[in-house]
């Protein structure tokens, strides 16, 4: 297996949990996201630092990679540094949008930290030919660099940062040696009896004896706080305690050192249209765009002049940050956050000759 060093500008972080899985439909690729909790992955009591997105890397124009990379080869590991101007050294991990396009044959891409061993799950699936574009949280190496694997035919890989995490507080260290103890010094002199206080009152009774409590054969005996006694219970099987976490669908559980917890993370999403679109269209996001994550409203509805954008997930958009790329026109686009989706415009702006992506990132 061929490997290719390859050195971005920037800097990276935290693993995310999550898995990712893809669904081709009638020639639009949805991707599908499940939170997931592992060890290996971002250090508990990380911070995330949301930035302006940006783009990280973009294998067609070898941005950010080694001069004269061109495409991420068939059935290979190319190394990308990620620490520079926008991620700080220290970042243990970074999130971005990772688009895969002009792919010769499907198969999937796999992102993990350069210093580990690669994981048997993938980040994204390609489809032959066709942009496929999914959101990857993932922990930096050491060094501060990932490890991209490429498996199937060669691919171009575009990396949109939207942003990094860096370590929180530390925990508390072991507790040194004891040190051994000094000399004792000389008794001191008696002090005079004080007088006699009054007699308290009478303590509440104790909690009866373990041996009191007349259990079953099968129950077991716990301290119950609330009620400061001992107490006979029925066993517990299979209890789930993630599980009676209820998180919802855009948060992680966490480890916050004395219990499971929730976690809100940045929710994102990716929309992209291919080179040869239709100028003047009037129809759904799921006919205008030829890719999407699945956290987009594919009902708003496009025509000429904008298109309206909707996470499923988010009630207030006026919390999310947009960018427009791959496109000349891109920097003629407006994103209005002011209604209760996203409208972006004017689309008669666009070179229809050269592909357009969207790239949001919300807070709630």
């Amino acid at each position: 297996m061929a490997t290719t060093a390859a050195r971005t500008r920037w800097s990276r972080g935290v693993v995310g949990a999550v898995a990712f899985s893809a669904l081709a439909l009638a020639g639009t690729a949805v991707m599908t996201t499940s939170p997931s909790v592992s060890a290996s992955e971002i250090p508990d009591g990380s911070v995330f630092i949301p930035i302006e997105p940006h783009r990280l890397f973009d294998s067609r124009s070898g941005l950010g990679l080694e001069e004269g990379a061109g495409q991420f080869a068939a059935n290979s590991t190319t190394i990308v540094a990620v620490v520079g101007s926008t991620v700080p050294t220290g970042a243990v991990g970074i999130v971005m949008n990772l688009t895969s396009v002009n792919s010769r044959d499907t198969g999937y891409v796999t992102v993990y930290p350069a210093d580990a061993s690669r994981p048997d799950t993938s980040n994204l699936n390609k489809i032959g030919g066709g942009p496929v574009a999914n959101s990857v949280t993932v922990r930096l190496g050491a060094a501060g660099d990932l490890a991209i694997y490429n498996f199937g035919g060669a691919t171009d890989l575009i990396g949109d940062l939207a942003g990094y995490y860096m370590p929180g507080a530390g925990t508390q260290g072991t507790p040194g040696p004891q040190g051994i103890p000094g000399p004792q010094g000389p008794a001191g002199t008696d002090g005079a009896d004080g007088a006699q206080g009054p007699r308290g009152e009478q303590g509440v009774p104790g909690p009866a004896g373990v041996g009191d409590l007349g259990c079953d054969t099968d129950q077991t005996i716990i301290w119950d706080d609330a009620g400061s006694t001992w107490v006979c219970i029925d066993p517990v099987v299979d209890t789930d305690t993630l599980a009676a976490l209820d998180c919802t669908v855009n948060q992680t559980i966490r480890w916050s050192g004395e219990a499971w917890e929730c976690r809100d993370e940045p929710i994102v999403a990716t929309l992209s249209m291919v080179a040869g679109f239709e100028r003047f269209f009037f129809g759904p996001i799921s006919d205008r765009f030829d890719a999407y994550s699945p956290n987009v409203d594919p009902t708003g509805l496009c025509d000429e002049f904008f298109c309206s954008i909707r996470l499923v997930d988010v009630i207030d958009h006026t919390t999310c940050q947009v960018t427009f790329t791959g496109n000349p026109g891109a920097g003629s686009m407006t994103a209005d956050l002011s209604t209760s989706s996203i409208m972006i415009y004017p689309m008669l702006a666009l070179d229809t000759t050269e592909p357009f992506y969207v790239n949001v990132t919300c807070n709630t």
